[in-house]
């Protein structure tokens, strides 16, 4: 699972671990207002409160 909120930062969680995964600052300073999971090729994309759009590599976090 992944969220995103006030803070910028997107956050992937393992429900089965109990436990926040890692969490990386997507959009700096502004709320996270979307999150979309693209399957195919395993990227989160993340939409900011002053509509940037961030694609980012759903295993390592990284930004594509």
């Amino acid at each position: 699972m992944a969220t995103g909120g006030a803070e910028g930062r997107l956050v992937m969680i393992d429900p089965y671990a109990l436990g926040i995964i890692n969490g990386v600052v997507a959009h700096k300073y502004k709320e996270i207002v979307n999150v979309f999971f693209y399957d195919e090729q395993q990227q989160i994309i993340t939409i900011g409160e002053d509509r940037t759009i961030c694609m980012w590599d759903a295993y390592r976090l990284d930004r594509i």
